[in-house]
């Protein structure tokens, strides 16, 4: 009998590397030779992480890792043009072959790089980035959160919604993702929408993690406002159009006719036309819609009293307007005094009364249970709920960062500073001073008063982060 014997040759290959040739990582047998970054550093903020986990990798000379080297790794600065200092662990250990690194930097500059280096191994030079300051030119409170655009149309956001892929509690102004360059922003109640220079509208929420996307309908908007929980925009001609969630429908344009020259969105909608009427659509609770009654109302309903508005400001359940000759006045729920008329009560008030001590306003600005305006001085003055610290009038009664009773007439914001604008959120307020500095005071649960630190709550304005 004829017996063929046949040998069976068996290949073993690392378990991570793939076949058809692919190229092997992660587990190369060969000596350690040299150190590389997987993760480069990006820009920064002065003081702010940069990248949230660099990497390097202790690697073989074909470039492989090498999961069970165990040298120390060191990071520093290479180029250093600013002539800044390195903060955090610089110097670790690796994990499967792997150095994690979380840094900054404390100096603004450009062409900065960082240095890796280990003993016996060939050392590596990081990418270039940037550590860079914010020089915001508006902003806006929301409900948890607030946004901001830049000098160059960055749009920037800090507290529950930050602007870097949806993360939690961003205690810092973080970069609006996608590479838009805007002209305004607008935060609402969960989400936030902006305009590129050419009109067209992208919003962003926990939905989109943080990444704009465009509103549907490809219409071209002169200024867009945020509510709960819908938004509305102004097309040309003045012709506003409003849909429901971030960017779902299309715009629908309002019914009625009405041409307007500035609008405002939150609990309720209103407009102010080019004559200076106000007329408001929505929900009519506590009678914000301010005509009259507390019936909804689809269409645009005129504001009663006969005034001239030039501005007007909606809240969650309360709006007020800024008359052509600087006097405020508001309507809708006054529980906590946030119309501002002398009295706290319980009624709706569904006209307009007028905001007591004779202030002349530039604008004013409404919040959930409270209001805030510039004067035109610059001076910026609150009034209504201060459970947060939300009118920034810092202690007048020695209880703690702030004092749980309704100012019903407006009180002046403690620090001294001269305002361009201010915005009130749902319980924190921002404003931007004539130098350009935005500041923000009230409840920083989530970190929207932009100040490196959560779960405090800031009685006086404070700078926001990043600043320079």
């Amino acid at each position: 009998m004829h017996v063929t014997w046949i040998r069976l040759w068996t290949i073993v290959l690392p378990a991570t590397c793939v076949l058809a040739f692919a190229a092997c990582s992660s587990t190369s047998p060969h000596p350690a030779a040299k150190l590389a970054f997987l993760v480069q550093p990006s820009d920064a903020l002065p003081g702010e992480v940069i990248t949230p986990v660099i990497e390097v990798a202790i690697q073989d000379a074909a470039g492989n890792t090498v999961t069970t080297a165990e040298d120390r790794v060191t990071v520093a600065l290479g180029a250093n043009p600013a002539g800044a200092s390195l903060s955090g662990s610089a110097s670790t250990y690796p994990s499967s072959g792997v150095a994690r690194f979380r840094l900054s930097v404390n100096k603004a500059g450009s062409g900065y790089t960082l240095t890796a280096s280990a003993p016996g191994l060939a050392g590596d030079t990081s990418a270039s980035f940037r550590i860079v300051t914010i020089d915001l030119e508006s902003v806006s409170a929301g409900e948890n959160f607030t946004c901001g655009v830049a000098a160059g149309g960055s749009a920037y956001c800090w507290g529950l919604i930050g602007g870097d892929s949806g993360s939690l509690n961003h205690p810092v102004p973080a970069l609006v993702t996608g590479g838009l360059t805007f002209a305004a922003v607008s935060a609402g109640h969960i989400y936030a929408c902006g305009l590129t220079s050419g009109g067209a509208a992208y919003c962003w929420s926990f939905y989109t993690r943080g990444i704009p996307e465009a509103v549907a309908g490809g219409l071209a908007f002169s200024s867009v406002s945020v509510g709960d929980p819908g938004a509305c925009g102004l097309a040309a001609g003045g012709v506003a159009y409003c849909w429901n969630g971030p960017f779902g429908t299309a715009p629908v344009a309002l019914p009625g006719g009405l041409t307007f020259a500035a609008l405002s969105n939150g609990g309720a909608s209103c407009g102010v036309t080019v004559s200076g009427a106000a007329y408001c659509w929505g929900s009519n609770y506590r009678g914000r819609l301010g005509n009259g009654d507390t019936l909804s109302h689809a269409s645009p309903v005129a504001v009663v009293g006969g005034q001239t508005f030039a501005t007007v400001s909606v809240g969650a359940i309360h709006a007020c307007g800024v008359t052509t000759s600087g006097a405020a006045y508001c309507w809708g729920d006054n529980h906590f005094g946030q119309l501002g008329n002398g009295a706290s009560d319980q009624l709706p008030h569904t006209a307009p009364v007028e905001v007591a001590g004779g202030l002349a306003f530039l604008t004013v600005s409404v919040g959930s249970s409270h209001s805030c305006g510039v004067t035109m001085s610059g001076a910026a003055y609150c009034w209504g709920w201060n459970d947060l610290g939300q009118l920034g009038i810092g202690t007048p009664l020695g209880i703690g960062d702030h004092d749980e009773l309704p100012h019903p007439t407006p009180v002046s914001v403690a620090g001294g500073l001269t305002f361009a604008t201010v915005s009130a959120g749902a319980s924190h307020t921002c404003g931007l001073n004539t130098g350009g500095i935005a500041y923000c005071w009230g409840f920083n649960g989530n970190g929207q008063v932009g100040i490196r630190t959560t779960g405090n709550l800031v009685s006086t304005p404070a700078r926001v982060a990043g600043q320079p």
